[in-house]
């Protein structure tokens, strides 16, 4: 009667257990995957990495634009004629660096003398005021702005790095959560399993039970069919720790209570095409982060090669100016234009800093090219071991359920020949859990099955997280 008792409490048990994941809400692969990325800290930091390396390509740009310079002052000194004299001076000008490399500039002035001594015939007070346009043209070193072009192609580098950074930590975050999601299931499955082989082993119980009353079953039998009982509960307890521990840390990602209650939805593989190797190599090339963030580090490296060249070059400016001259005093006005054409030349006498700066930049192509080989490499192989294992994953599910509709056809027949007296007890215990092991080696390999594929998917940018960028709101037109 004990026993009896304890085998109603322990299935009482599991059918609470199982009627609170029912009432709980179902988690979705991808409903998961979001509220991981919407709780991890780790992702807020990365998008407001993404919003700063942004400003970068704010500022590089703001080099083309107009500056502003303006002065203003007075003061008494000696004047043109020797005697003491009081000024007065004015003025104001704009410029800007063009992408070619040039500089155009516009400018005016004012001042005002005043010498306390006059001398006949020299024009007192007297008013002069100027307005210039300037344009200095790099011959040689400066030529086509290659700072300005380094300064452009560094932010949107560092932007592409940056973003390259995000999205990957949203596969690394997204895969790590695919493994704990699947990792889940797969303990669910065996809870589930092992509460159907409770089941079972209860049914077979009282069955024997009701046979020893009626004289058709042996004590060993009984005893077989307790220790049956027992073992898939000692199962089932030793479940619970993992489970536990699982849906803690899948909380703990997801921000909510350590205890809530979790129940995965059914698990379905992906459709996927994995018939063309190199077109699933492809894909994942042109998703994968780290080649994203190489390749920004090459165009650095270009542009930095670009500009340690151009310093190498002797600086030969062209510098041409014109303008307007006019100067007033009482009775005298005078107006005239002016214009100038300059060569400037500069030649550094020691070039050794500048051929190692040249050397540096070509060995951070070098660095950059190589590790973007070693990483395709990398893909190529992860690609093609990850495809084999889905294959033989498929193919080891079709076997698997061949055999699952085997066990059921045989534990069938046992059943009928077990109830006509023709199989023993042992027996029917052995098929039975030949045929919980079959359901479970089911319910596993469509478990390892969908989890393969979805990291397939996420490596080929396939997965929904490939959007996040875009809904971020943090895309630009990189160059």
């Amino acid at each position: 009667m004990k026993n009896k008792n304890l085998v109603h409490l322990t299935f009482a048990f599991l059918m609470l257990l199982t009627g609170l994941a029912e009432a709980a809400d179902p988690l979705t692969l991808r409903k998961t995957v979001q509220r991981v990325i919407d709780e991890y800290p780790s992702v807020r930091l990365s998008r407001m990495q993404l919003d700063k390396a942004r400003q970068d390509i704010v500022t590089a740009e703001s080099q083309l634009g107009w500056q502003l310079n303006a002065k203003a002052g007075g003061g008494h000194d000696i004047g043109f004629i020797g005697s003491p004299a009081d000024t007065q001076t004015a003025g104001v000008g704009i410029q800007r660096q063009l992408s070619s490399g040039g500089t155009l500039g516009l400018s005016g002035s004012y001042s005002y003398e005043d010498d306390a001594v006059p001398l006949a015939g020299f024009p007192n007070p007297l008013t002069r005021t100027n307005a210039d346009i300037s344009y200095r043209l790099p011959l040689r070193q400066g030529y086509g702005n290659p700072l300005y072009k380094q300064a452009e192609t560094s932010a949107y580098a560092g932007f592409d790095i940056a973003r390259a950074g995000h999205r990957g930590l949203l596969t690394s975050v997204t895969q790590q959560v695919i493994d704990l999601y699947y990792g889940v299931a797969a303990t669910q499955a065996r809870m589930k399993n092992t509460q159907t082989a409770v089941e079972r082993a209860q049914r077979l119980l009282e069955f024997v039970r009701s046979n020893s009353r009626l004289g058709l079953a042996e004590k060993k039998d009984i005893l077989q069919a307790e220790a049956q009982l027992r073992a898939t509960q000692a199962d089932f307890e030793s479940l619970k720790t993992a489970w536990e521990q699982q849906r803690t840390n899948l909380n703990r990602l997801m921000g909510r209570p350590w205890d809530e209650e979790i129940i995965v939805a059914p698990v379905a593989a992906p459709e996927a095409n994995i018939s063309n190797i190199d077109t699933l190599i492809a894909e994942t090339e042109a998703n994968n982060g780290d080649l994203v963030r190489l390749g920004a580090q090459l165009k650095i490296a270009d542009s930095s090669l670009q500009v340690a060249k151009d310093k190498y070059k002797n600086k030969l400016d062209l510098v041409m100016t014109a303008g307007t001259r006019n100067g007033s005093a009482p009775g005298f006005d005078q107006s005239d234009y002016a214009a100038t054409v300059n060569i400037e030349f500069q030649r550094p006498l020691s070039r050794q800093g500048l051929k190692a700066q040249v050397f540096k930049a070509q060995l951070d192509q070098d660095i950059a090219r190589r590790e973007m080989e070693k990483t395709r490499d990398d893909i190529r192989y992860q690609v093609r071991g990850l495809v084999s294992e889905i294959t033989t994953a498929q193919a080891a599910l079709a076997a698997l359920k061949e055999r699952l509709a085997t066990e059921q056809e045989k534990m069938q027949e046992t059943r009928y020949r077990y109830r006509n007296g023709r199989a023993d007890t042992s027996q029917v215990i052995q098929f039975e859990n030949e045929l919980s092991f079959a359901e479970l080696a089911v319910d596993q390999q469509q478990i390892e099955l969908a989890r393969k594929q979805h990291s397939l998917q996420l490596l080929r940018g396939s997965f929904w997280i490939a959007n996040q960028l875009e809904n971020t709101g943090l895309e630009v037109n990189t160059k």
